[in-house]
């Protein structure tokens, strides 16, 4: 007898809670859903999860991994690093409240940029100083830059594990 699974273990204590808390607001909850495997079930059509295929979604403080073979899920892995990062980055770098940081991230950065929009300069107000400060979407581009190549060194850690590779997929 043989068989192929993938278990995921998690906090039941944690999971009941979590249950409690939904119930509490009036949702009935039928089943738990590992987030990976609804979002493959959202976005991947059922040939790519036949085929075979690499699930990456970036979430707010996690980035969730997951590899589709045969129809299932065979490997899931979650990386430290979501939008927060990205936020906080900004936010420590240029002495910046958060909700001002997630705002600048999401109005003006971006790690591909020409040389036009990259020499822009942005107004910001560093904490502590009565004026503002101009910087340009250079610095704010480098720094997603830099955050996002970490975020794609650690998913290419995670898919060139020997147990991730020897399952055909990448």
């Amino acid at each position: 007898l043989e068989v192929e699974t993938h278990v995921v273990t998690g906090a039941s204590t944690f999971m009941d809670r979590l249950v409690a808390a939904v119930r509490g607001a009036g949702v009935t909850v039928d089943a738990l859903v590992l987030e990976p495997l609804a979002s493959g079930q959202a976005v991947l059509t059922p040939r790519e999860r036949e085929e075979g295929v690499v699930l990456v979604d970036i979430g707010g403080g996690t980035t969730d991994l997951a590899a589709f073979r045969r129809g299932r899920i065979c490997y899931t892995s979650v990386i430290a690093i979501g939008g927060y990062q990205f936020t906080n980055d900004l936010a420590v770098s240029f002495d910046i409240p958060h909700r001002e940081a997630e705002e600048v991230k999401l109005r003006y950065g971006s790690a591909a940029q020409d040389a036009r929009t990259a020499a822009e300069e942005v107004e910001i107000n560093p904490r502590g100083m009565d004026e503002t400060l101009l910087i340009n979407r250079r610095e704010i581009g480098q720094l997603r830059n830099d955050r996002g190549m970490e975020m794609l060194r650690r998913l290419m850690k995670k898919i060139n594990e020997p147990h991730v590779k020897e399952l055909n997929i990448t």
